[in-house]
């Protein structure tokens, strides 16, 4: 592993620069994605949740990934002081794709008899 501040990008297990698509063997094209957050945790299907903020500053959009086990938020392309977008609150992002999900969030009040 290089740096811990500065994610490692993979593509079928190679390990490649971020901010472009890769072709795949089935002929379709992906996108890279961090294999583990600053902490170290790994990411992955159940383990991180992916989305995009707008950003006026770089003219697009940054690819985000939230850490499900310390909510630590990956951007790509990173993120530079004259960014100007609202920090991700990764609780409340969890809290809304839950409920978009139509996951209960809390146990339901008992049901009085």
């Amino acid at each position: 592993m290089c740096d811990p501040g500065v994610p490692e990008y993979f593509v079928g297990g190679r390990r490649v620069e971020p901010g472009r698509l890769y072709r795949v063997r089935d002929g379709g094209w992906v996108e890279p994605s961090p294999r583990s957050c600053p902490n170290g945790h790994r990411l992955g299907p159940g383990r991180g949740l992916a989305g995009t903020v707008a950003c006026p500053k770089i003219g697009g959009f940054h690819r985000t990934h939230i850490c499900r086990t310390c909510e630590a938020i990956i951007y790509t392309p990173p993120e530079v002081p004259e960014c100007a977008h609202d920090r991700m609150v990764p609780a409340e992002v969890w809290e809304a794709n839950s409920a978009a999900a139509g996951e209960v969030l809390e146990d339901p009040p008992p049901a009085s008899t």
